[in-house]
């Protein structure tokens, strides 16, 4: 019965979550959420405001993000008053399994669910995935133009011989030689330098 209580003071459908990583390196992630390595990874700096945890994407947005926390035991939302269940959906977006601790989980948490509208200063690295297509990187690079961001790097991970951590390394131009490269179509700061 409490448990039902928490959850209908608690309406999570009014929460919008995003999930992100600290770290490219990782050949798991691209595994899992890289389309097994032929997609891309979107590098974002934050504008943190005033040393606070909120980043604000457009004037009238905040969102609240939070490191995850990785333990061994659930959380047990059972020892939680009446005045600390506000509190508590945040420990709920912040927990999981250690088993996942690879992953160095962050998320962005919305007042409310659907799209939030990126600042296009914000993305500062396009990382493609070792296995992407000369011409996917190409189209990528041409539509995120196109949609008016400018990247500062070109980035694509690389498999190393002697370890299972993938290295992320400038991308040259024979990363997207033979797909009609037309580089001023890409809106990037010094590209291949």
């Amino acid at each position: 019965m409490y448990l039902d209580y928490v959850f209908l003071s608690i309406d999570i459908n009014k929460y919008g979550v995003t999930c992100g990583s600290k770290t490219p390196t990782c050949p798991v992630m691209w595994g899992h959420y890289g389309n097994n390595h032929t997609g891309v990874c979107l590098k974002f700096d934050f504008n943190l405001e005033n040393d606070s945890k909120n980043i604000l994407f457009d004037e009238k947005e905040k969102l609240e993000l939070l490191n995850v926390n990785y333990s061994d035991t659930p959380l047990d939302i059972f020892n939680y008053t009446d005045s600390e269940l506000l509190n508590l959906i945040f420990k709920i977006f912040q927990c999981k399994s250690k088993k996942w601790s690879y992953e160095e989980e962050i998320r962005l948490i919305k007042n409310q669910q659907g799209l939030v509208k990126m600042n296009k200063n914000s993305i500062s690295q396009i990382i493609f995935g070792c296995k992407s297509s000369p011409k996917d990187r190409y189209t990528i690079c041409k539509l995120i133009a196109s949609l008016g961001y400018k990247i500062n790097d070109l980035m694509i991970a690389k498999i190393q011989p002697d370890s299972y951590e993938l290295k992320i390394e400038k991308m040259t131009i024979a990363d997207i030689a033979g797909s009609g490269v037309f580089l001023e179509e890409l809106n990037v700061k010094n590209p291949f330098a």
